[in-house]
């Protein structure tokens, strides 16, 4: 299943092949877009990806033969904005492939390797949560992989965490010519959105995310378990809970064992009787910090979850919760 985006406003770049010298101007010109360059055979400028072309004219402005000619069906200025919000843009690329006879144990070690939360197995996709609910770690991917829910690298990345929300999956691999070429996630989506801002449409009502609320009010409040649990045990918690972290007590040290932990002990040979290895080295925001002193942590250490510590009470903020608060959002006029 692809979700698909057309792009119905691409300017129209014309170029005068008998005057061109492919002097290069315009290749340096389009410095944002890098979408014209000189045919290294032909030495002639030429549109490379006709998509990624802003309309900005600035090929057209540094041509000194006047050979470049834009016509644009849209503000060059909302263009670019939707040109720089892609998926395409914010998708970790090269995509790890590997083969369906792979064990259940060998994808946890390839995870680990490359830092990754998934993997594409012949076009579908093996998560975290697909090898956490395994029972035999020798089976083979092809077994647990499901079908891809996947997005045009063509889409903004608001429509990539409509989709996420709305199948309620964490990531998203993306498309290019029906071949999958990336892939997006929460974090990806709080990275773009600390770069990029809202297009508005006048069919709807934008209200600005508050960035400065404080953490006791999004935080939820989660119960602190010993440190003494088997790998099996700390799964059936976090997956009964519908939670991807457990917070967890060793001498009055709080710390945090999360799905990607759980990973690392089966790419590390360990077994589901174990004992779990939890973190006890994490920093701890209070309750009254604000918002946008967590995302820059979040986005810099790759982390996916926080404790918040508010008096006696500790809670869990997930990535997917502080996405969802980080954004603008988006209210449909009803007339």
């Amino acid at each position: 299943m692809i979700i698909k985006c057309n792009d119905n406003y691409v300017p129209n770049v014309i170029i005068d092949v008998d005057r061109c010298v492919g002097c290069y101007m315009c290749q340096r010109a389009c410095a944002l877009a890098k979408c014209i360059q000189i045919n290294n055979f032909t030495n002639i400028a030429e549109v490379i990806d006709p998509n990624d072309c802003t309309g900005c004219m600035a090929c057209e402005r540094s041509c000194p033969y006047n050979c470049i000619s834009v016509i644009n069906y849209m503000d060059p200025l909302l263009r670019a904005k939707i040109v720089i919000s892609r998926v395409k843009r914010f998708m970790r690329s090269p995509v790890i492939t590997v083969e369906e006879d792979h064990t259940i144990r060998e994808g946890a070690k390839i995870m680990v390797s490359h830092n990754i939360a998934s993997l594409i197995v012949n076009n579908s996709i093996v998560t975290e949560s697909d090898i956490l609910s395994s029972d035999d770690l020798n089976k083979e991917l092809k077994y647990i992989a499901k079908e891809a829910i996947c997005i045009d690298g063509l889409c903004e990345i608001y429509k990539a965490l409509e989709t996420m929300t709305y199948y309620q999956i964490s990531h998203l691999p993306v498309v290019s010519n029906d071949r999958i070429v990336g892939m997006i996630s929460f974090r990806d989506i709080l990275r773009a959105n600390a770069r990029s801002s809202i297009i508005k449409d006048d069919r709807y009502t934008y209200i600005q995310a508050n960035n400065k609320i404080k953490l006791l009010n999004i935080a939820e409040s989660v119960d602190v378990l010993d440190y003494t649990l088997t790998l099996r045990e700390a799964i059936d918690i976090m997956m009964k809970n519908r939670m991807r972290a457990l917070i967890l007590k060793k001498s009055n040290k709080l710390g945090i064992f999360t799905y990607r932990d759980a990973i690392k002990m089966i790419a590390q040979d360990k077994n589901f009787d174990d004992f779990i290895e939890g973190r006890f080295d994490v920093k701890i925001f209070r309750a009254d910090d604000e918002l946008n002193s967590l995302i820059p942590w979040i986005i810099e250490k790759n982390n996916r979850h926080a404790i918040v510590v508010s008096n006696d009470n500790v809670l869990l903020l997930s990535v997917k919760d502080i996405v969802g608060r980080s954004i603008w959002i988006q209210r449909l006029n009803i007339k």
